[in-house]
């Protein structure tokens, strides 16, 4: 869709990747809006789910699957714009991030 695209590598750092249980989700993006977050397992099962307002720069997000078995998880992170943007178009930035969890 013209309306969705996906995080770039410049967007975030996740890390640890892998992990063997804590990781922090940094963002970087230079838009601000309502962000949410959903970490999922490889079933589709919503192990956290968060929302906030992203003020437009560097909000820190701490995880941890320390709980969780050995595995490949998710985190869908949405975020909707207050504008438009220049062209017009009300985008939303929208991706799946993986992240590896390995035994200690």
């Amino acid at each position: 869709s013209p309306y969705t695209i996906y995080f770039e590598s410049g967007d975030y750092k996740l890390f640890p990747n892998p992990t063997t249980g804590p990781f922090e989700l940094n963002f970087f993006v230079k838009t601000s809006g309502q962000m949410s977050l959903q970490l999922i397992n490889t079933l589709g099962q919503i192990l956290d789910k968060r929302s906030f307002y992203y003020d437009g720069c560097c909000r820190i997000e701490l995880f941890d699957l320390t709980q969780y078995p050995a595995g490949v998880y998710f985190v869908v992170a949405d975020l909707r714009p207050d504008t438009n943007r220049a062209d017009g178009l009300y985008v939303i930035r929208h991706s799946g991030l993986k992240v590896v969890k390995m035994n200690k």
